[in-house]
């Protein structure tokens, strides 16, 4: 069952289904979440062991009504981490990993606006302790279906 403390749950576009990352906690494994309304049930979809084991889902948003979009970090630690996008298929159960940033940028923040993901790359020096530069890059969403 999930957790107690799940993230704000995504709803599906046709509103017939939520997504969630659970637990959602600090220094915790995170497992992706599915409830279906249609058929009144919630199941585990990617359990922690799907992820690098120093990796855990940090977001989860729908691309449409069958693939989500998940964004990895690091599992433990304060340093920005978000780096990685996966698609994952409803249809198929497929993740495929579609998008990475260098190991000193952090994927600040994730839009969805229609057919377009955007992007916010924030670069921070060797320590970690300093932006350097920020970016902002956007993709059609059809490219990460593909």
């Amino acid at each position: 069952m999930a957790s107690a403390f799940p993230s704000k749950p995504m709803v599906s576009p046709d509103g017939l289904k939520l997504t969630f990352i659970a637990p959602f906690e600090f220094e915790m494994s995170g497992e992706i979440w599915l409830y279906d309304h249609t058929r009144n049930n919630t199941n585990k979809i990617l359990s922690s062991d799907d992820f690098p084991s120093d990796l855990s889902p940090k977001r989860v948003y729908w691309l449409d009504d069958a693939h989500l979009l998940i964004s990895t970090g690091n599992k433990y630690g304060t340093i920005p981490s978000t780096r990685q996008l996966f698609v994952y298929s409803l249809n198929s159960g497929d993740m495929q990993e579609k998008y990475a940033v260098q190991e000193t940028q952090h994927i600040a923040s994730i839009t969805l606006q229609e057919a377009l993901i955007q992007l916010k790359i924030e670069t921070y020096d060797d320590n970690f302790m300093e932006i350097t530069g920020t970016q902002n890059v956007n993709y059609p969403v059809s490219k990460f279906l593909e």
